[in-house]
This record gives structure tokens, sequence and C-alpha cells, in this order.
């Protein structure tokens, strides 16, 4: 009975536009965008879903691409250093790389002290950035 009430009390509302019933009157915002900036939660919910497809998404993503460069780093790849050293791995241990510099010099770095792996065609002839010297040099 209470139940039948409720529903006679809501279609009334609904179809004269007053009342607390479910339907649109003529003060409030309509649609998707006035449902957003309507109330302040439901914006609070859609900042927060842009924020983390955005920001937080693309670094979790360039996090693992980096932990899974450092977990395939084997002997005699070409390395730099955050530092700029290059030079080939000459050891692998758990957390330490040995890095062989040139023939009589090897020297022994943290695993998070690598940036990247160098391939053929990426490898700088004189160093890291061996132009640089030259220029100041001239000047």
């Amino acid at each position: 009975m209470f139940l039948a009430l409720l529903e006679a009390a809501d279609t009334v509302a609904t179809t004269t536009g007053t009342g607390t019933g479910t339907g649109m009157t003529a003060s409030q915002p309509g649609g998707l965008i006035g449902m957003i900036f309507g109330n302040p939660f439901s914006f609070i919910i859609v900042l927060g879903l842009v924020l983390y497809f955005l920001i937080y998404r693309p670094n979790q993503k360039k996090q693992k691409e980096r932990e899974a460069m450092l977990n395939s780093i084997k002997k005699n790849d070409k390395i730099m250093t955050i530092g700029g050293i290059i030079g080939s791995v000459a050891a692998v241990k758990k957390d330490v790389i040995t890095i062989r510099v040139n023939e009589k010099t090897r020297i022994d770095f943290r695993i998070s002290a690598i940036d990247r792996v160098l391939t053929g065609e990426s490898i700088p002839e004189g160093g890291a950035d061996d132009t640089s010297l030259e220029d100041q040099s001239e000047k």
C-alpha cells in the first residue's frame, strides 16, 4: 500500500515537473555536463579519473619498461650511466654492475645508475658528449 502511494506521488511529480520526483525541472541543468558540473562529488571523481589516465598510468608504463630493460642487461652489452659514462658490461650481480670503460679500467655501479642500453646506431663515437668539450676549448 505504502509503495503504491509513493509510485503514484512520483508519477504525479514527474508529469507536473514539481516535487521530489526524478523528472528534470527547468532550474536543473540537463545532460551529462549538467550532471558532472552540477554535483561537486561527481566532478572530483571525473577529475581523478582524468589525472589517473594522464599522469599515473603513463609513468607506470615507463617504470615497467625501465625495469624490463634493467633486467635484460647481460655481459658485453654497451651501456650508458646516468652520469654519461659509456662502457661495456663486464659482470652483472644482483644490485651491482661492473662496467669496463677501457682495457684496464673497471667501475662498479648500482644497477639503478644505468640510463640506457646502447645499440649500434645510438653509440656516441667519442663518449657521451665529446663535441661540447671541443666547442668550449675553441672559444
